[in-house]
């Protein structure tokens, strides 16, 4: 279902964009037929006068050049008519795509990592094959989310709001004068030991793993007897970019029930943008915290982890200042000397 609805939304920025070139083929081949118009007058005006009326070439040059400075100016017109016009519709498009995502943040994203695996060995595979899979068809969700700028380096992240929670964002972007294979290859080991995690974490099902793609790891961290993590990482390859994935479940059936703990997932973009420039970007998402069962509301958050009570800003800027050291320390290792 869900490629289903990817496919339809490429169908329709397919149409849209083919609507937009004819609209703007439309315009052109009207002022073209405007101008066509004046030329085809002028001719008629010229041929119809007679001999003794022939008008002395100086005062038909000036009258051609009256007419060609109207004509430009025409053209001039409606050509800032049309970037007035692309730049209300730029706005507008760019007002409904933050409506849009201010909607959609009224319940948490990536729904899907509320998953559990489950014990038997073979749906167990196709579980964590399932659950990577969707962690990469949910990339392009988590870049919108980050809301990436065109260019420049960016180590930062923002709360988000949701009817029962908050979530945070974390982003990384940088640029490299290298191509995606010479900055794959500087990175790869780097991300690896960042998926693996460190010497707390234990893999685990590596058998399973290793038959549906060799990059798939499942990795368990024991945190206390009401939280273990658990981990499922990916490696996906095109001619184009590399993403890399990481995220947790929410439950493992052959390990006792969470009752704390949070969503999270990962993602890392390594994207060919030509032969000599790859772009990283990294997306870190932490959804809405559980404690004892229940999904936990900032204002709880702030008495269990804070112990008082502070305003909105103040929870937002302590929860952002607390992603910010593990953030610098990805950005630190992304360099490549």
């Amino acid at each position: 279902m869900s490629a289903d609805k990817e496919e339809q939304k490429r169908l329709q920025r397919s149409q849209w964009n083919r609507g937009k070139k004819e609209r703007m083929k439309a315009r052109h081949d009207a002022e073209r037929q405007a101008l066509e118009a004046q030329i085809d007058t002028l001719g008629r005006v010229l041929t119809g006068l007679s001999e003794r009326s022939v008008l002395p070439w100086r005062e038909v040059a000036l009258g051609l050049r009256d007419a060609r400075n109207d004509a430009v100016s025409t053209l001039h017109d409606l050509h800032r008519q049309q970037y007035l016009v692309q730049n209300v519709l730029a706005a507008t498009l760019s007002m409904v795509a933050e409506r849009t995502q201010t909607n959609a943040s009224s319940t948490p994203p990536f729904d899907f990592l509320n998953a559990t695996l489950p014990a038997e060995s073979a749906a167990r595979r196709s579980g964590l094959d399932w659950f990577s899979q969707h962690l990469y068809r949910s990339t392009e969700t988590a870049l919108s989310y980050a809301a990436f700028p065109v260019e420049g380096t960016v180590c930062d992240s923002r709360v988000l709001a949701f009817a029962d929670g908050h979530g945070c964002i974390s982003r990384i972007q940088l640029d490299y004068n290298l191509s995606l294979e010479e900055t794959y290859n500087a990175l790869k080991e780097k991300i690896g030991l960042l998926w693996q995690g460190d010497n707390l974490s234990e893999r685990v099902d590596e058998d399973l793993t290793a038959s549906v793609d060799p990059s798939l790891l499942y990795r368990r961290t024991y945190v206390d007897e009401m939280e273990t993590i658990f981990y499922v990482g990916r490696t996906f390859q095109a001619p184009d970019h590399v993403v890399f994935v990481l995220g947790n479940l929410a439950q493992d059936a052959r390990q006792p029930m969470n009752t704390n703990g949070a969503p999270t997932a990962t993602w890392l973009v390594l994207q060919g943008q030509s032969p000599q420039w790859t772009r990283l970007q990294y997306v870190s998402y932490i959804g809405p915290p559980t404690l004892l069962g229940e999904r936990l509301t900032w204002q709880e958050e702030c008495a269990v982890w804070f112990g008082e009570e502070i305003p909105l800003m103040e929870y937002e800027r302590r929860r952002v200042a607390s992603t910010q050291p593990k953030l610098e320390e990805a950005l630190a290792a992304f360099m490549i000397p």
